[in-house]
């Protein structure tokens, strides 16, 4: 959470540009101090809460300090924009939280920590022969290999790991998406 506040998110208002300070509203707070204290979720939420922000900022903070996370969204550009979210949360901190970081198209490095976040899209293979530390699945109703990606991320799991699953309703899938 205090990584949280001193990092800035990338203005929606088309009357104000560029960087401003995140919003600590109450309920992403909870979901902070949950995850911070290891806690493995599935989150089903609304457009527009700040929920991708939030995890991006989780992911930046864990990769800190050495953990090696993942992160598989429906497809690849979704999965690289969360990466330029911590991106763009990186290169907006105060001078003095700022850290060396080795930007890739699909992955963000720690080197100093040995941290790193790796972005895949839904594919049949997401996952396979990696143990993460942190694993995330955004929009997960929405992946076509979920099942199949859930399975993968698993020995993550066992070996001690977070899973979080973040993701809006998909009407397909019944009255509860």
């Amino acid at each position: 959470p205090d990584f949280c506040r001193q990092s800035m998110v990338r203005s929606d208002d088309p009357n104000v540009q560029g960087a401003v300070a995140w919003k600590p509203w109450h309920f992403l707070l909870e979901r902070a101090f949950a995850w911070e204290a290891g806690k493995s979720e599935v989150i089903l939420k609304a457009r527009q809460l700040g929920m991708s922000d939030l995890v991006a900022r989780y992911l930046a903070y864990r990769a800190r300090y050495g953990a090696q996370c993942g992160v598989i969204s429906v497809g690849q550009r979704e999965a690289r924009d969360l990466l330029r979210r911590i991106t763009y949360i990186e290169r907006h901190l105060p001078r003095n939280l700022q850290v060396p970081i080795q930007v890739t198209a699909d992955s963000i490095r720690y080197p100093a920590a040995e941290g790193a976040v790796l972005a895949f899209p839904s594919t049949e293979q997401a996952g396979i022969s990696y143990t993460f530390n942190v694993a995330v699945m955004d929009e997960a109703a929405f992946h076509p290999w979920g099942a199949a990606n859930y399975t993968a991320l698993r020995p993550t799991l066992s070996a001690g790991g977070q899973f979080i699953a973040l993701s809006t309703a998909d009407p397909t899938l019944g009255p509860s998406g």
